[in-house]
């Protein structure tokens, strides 16, 4: 389970290290991204320990590049839906009245 885990936060983000000076405009991006995507991170987290124990996931899976491209489309998307879940209830406009 933490290393389906960390091969999915590999291809997410990548490399987080300061390399070259390009790394400073980069990594501030990625860090943002991380934080726009942590409701998307934290839903995946649950839906893998749920599953651990049902379905097993192959050792050597294979992440080509549709997995890739629609792995991050599912993370932004979903993230959107999430933070708008979550700011409207923060904002009250859910309720029960």
């Amino acid at each position: 389970m933490v290393k389906n885990m960390k091969n999915m936060l590999n291809i997410l983000y990548g490399d987080l290290h300061f390399q070259g000076k390009i790394d400073f405009i980069i990594v501030p991006l990625k860090v943002l991204y991380i934080i726009y995507s942590i409701p998307f991170l934290v839903f995946a987290f649950l839906l893998v320990a749920r599953s651990f124990g049902t379905f097993g996931s192959p050792k050597n899976e294979k992440f080509g590049i549709v997995k890739k491209v629609l792995l991050h489309i599912a993370d932004i998307f979903w993230s959107f839906v999430f933070w708008g879940i979550i700011i409207n209830v923060l904002l009250g406009n859910y309720s029960t009245k």
